[in-house]
């Protein structure tokens, strides 16, 4: 991401702290609910729905840049088990936005030609071959190792995320000595994914006395090396603190653990999936009445978007957001700090 993209964003920010106006900056898109994985603490491939077309999303981009969306995310499912999500890439950059695209990077090496102008692929990494392979499918370690080095080959950004359970809470060291070997940044993130994604996946949370370990260890190396991790000091610190990791939203009453955090989904960032429904984020998926980006157009769903009473999350991207857009420096500066190479 360029500076004046930065600085467009930082400004559009400001102005929703000053004159409490809203800008969907960050648009997620569940791009198609179909996925060729089944992962333990995933089951959006169950849900079994329509996808929107491509002169849908093609429509929607439009009105995305139009109202001063930045930022496009394609999630699955998986992203590239759709023949045109190479001409859905083409013309989001066509149209200036900044693109990002989560895959399990099965199809990354024959899809190559097609996503090539993305800005950062994110692929999921749940550790040593063993414990990845049995988290998903035997041999998807080799096929992710593959995937990195073909995007690496080709310049493209790399980021990898991973959820925290039970059967791989010890892998960390090994999948920080991966990102220094291969050259990809790293995110992680605890189990948190709402029930209509995810079903019921509290059976792989580990102990609260686990995750406290695991995360002391992670702030410990993003201390060490900051720009390897993605994730901010302050994110790490609001897990540390997180009173109940089988409680993955807390309303504005119970929270009193983390300081000066507002939640700006639905007024920053929100989330459209497969079929058009347009929501404040993910968690609210199935939960809640909303529109659809195809009854009316985008501008109006975004209006008009619903909210469940929380203010502070579990979910990886989203905690790390409203950290950012409330503020805290620390979250600031870890941004631009690897945007721009500081």
């Amino acid at each position: 991401m360029k500076t004046h993209e930065l600085i467009d964003i930082g400004s559009s920010v400001l102005k929703a702290h000053l004159l409490k106006r809203s800008y969907p900056l960050n648009v997620v898109l569940t791009v198609t609910t179909r996925c060729n994985f089944r992962c333990q603490y995933c089951k959006i491939w169950a849900r079994n729905e329509k996808d929107m077309s491509l002169d849908e999303i093609i429509s929607l981009i439009n009105e995305l840049s139009i109202n001063g969306t930045k930022r496009l995310s394609f999630y699955g499912g998986e992203p590239l088990l759709r023949e045109d999500i190479g001409e859905i890439i083409d013309y989001g950059k066509k149209k200036g936005l900044f693109l990002t695209i989560n895959t399990n990077g099965f199809l990354l090496e024959q899809n190559l030609d097609k996503i090539r102008k993305i800005d950062i692929i994110t692929l999921s990494f749940d550790g040593s071959p063993e414990i990845h392979d049995s988290q998903k499918y035997k041999g998807a370690y080799e096929n992710l190792m593959r995937a990195i080095k073909v995007s690496r080959k080709e310049k493209i950004q790399v980021w990898t995320t991973t959820t925290l359970t039970k059967n791989n809470i010890d892998q960390i060291d090994f999948i920080l000595n991966k990102s220094r070997e291969l050259d990809f940044f790293t995110n992680f993130q605890l189990v948190h994914h709402p029930p209509a994604a995810s079903g019921d996946a509290n059976w792989l949370i580990p102990s609260a006395e686990e995750y406290r370990k695991a995360i002391l260890k992670l702030i410990e190396n993003k201390r060490l090396n900051k720009t390897r991790i993605i994730n901010s000091l302050e994110y790490f610190k609001a897990l540390y603190n997180w009173p109940d990791y089988h409680k993955p939203c807390y309303p504005s009453k119970e929270n009193n653990f983390t300081k000066n955090v507002k939640c700006w989904a639905g007024k920053l960032f929100c989330h459209i999936d497969s079929n058009g429904d347009l929501y404040a984020c993910h968690q609210h998926l199935k939960k809640i009445k909303t529109y659809n980006i195809l009854d009316g157009g985008f501008l109006k769903a975004f209006k008009n978007i619903q909210k469940i009473d929380c203010e502070i999350c579990l979910a990886g991207d989203y905690l790390e957001y409203n950290l950012l857009f409330s503020l805290h420096l620390g979250a600031v500066y870890n941004t631009l700090r690897w945007r721009l190479n500081l």
